[in-house]
């Protein structure tokens, strides 16, 4: 009888091991984001309502250098917006991958096109019930960071490629959880420091460990 007892526990022990090995990984179906296309015409209907508030002295702060340019806009293909938590950051092993610790949020950032580069930046927030609706438009910064990005490094836009926010790092990256587990592509960092692109998972955590922990205990 004691021999059954131990066996039982044994069994046990096994299940629960393998139950916490599930958790840890990611299958990557959760990381396919496919925007509806029957949406599509909407959100550039919402595109030109905030084009056509766009005042004709502020052009350059929304990406545009003349008013040609306003009538050639075009939605490139979106970002689903994912962020990485801070405590993620923080208790870091270099056994993790970019996989187990994105987070995904509920917008999409639609790169806003003319002539083939990226202008300015498009936001649509998806509600619970899938409601789409564009909430705000510019970031010229960033969609020179991405066009940047997607010219050095010759890719093409594609639904493995994520948009990747630290928010206590105020950083913003790329990823390929799929096919890239162990790699952070950063975007504005290499253009405010002048170095090399290192797009090591671990390389660019520890590089904003600090910034994070001080703005986490400053209450951001």
């Amino acid at each position: 009888m004691k021999n059954i007892y131990v066996f039982i526990i044994i069994i046990f022990l096994c299940s629960m091991l393998f139950s916490i090995d599930k958790t840890h990984v990611s299958s990557p179906n959760t990381f396919i984001d496919q925007f509806p296309d029957s949406e599509i015409s909407s959100i550039q209907g919402g595109l030109a309502d905030f084009i056509s508030k766009i005042p004709q002295d502020r052009l350059s702060d929304y990406g545009f250098a003349n008013d040609a340019e306003l009538g050639v806009t075009r939605l490139g293909m979106p970002f689903r917006l994912y962020f990485i938590k801070p405590e993620s950051i923080l208790d870091y092993r270099k056994s993790t991958t970019i996989n187990q610790i994105l987070v995904k949020t509920s917008q999409w950032y639609f790169p806003v096109l003319v002539n083939q580069e990226i202008q300015a930046m498009l936001v649509v927030e998806e509600s619970s019930d899938g409601h789409l609706t564009p909430v705000s438009f510019g970031y010229v910064p960033l969609a020179n960071y991405l066009d940047q990005a997607f010219t050095s490094k010759d890719w093409k836009a594609s639904n493995d490629i994520k948009l990747v926010v630290v928010y206590q790092a105020k950083e913003f990256f790329l990823a390929k959880p799929i096919t890239e587990p162990q790699k952070l592509y950063p975007l504005q960092y290499e253009q405010k420091k002048g170095l090399s692109l290192n797009n090591d998972l671990g390389y660019n955590l520890d590089r904003i460990r600090l910034q994070v922990d001080a703005n986490m205990k400053g209450g951001f």
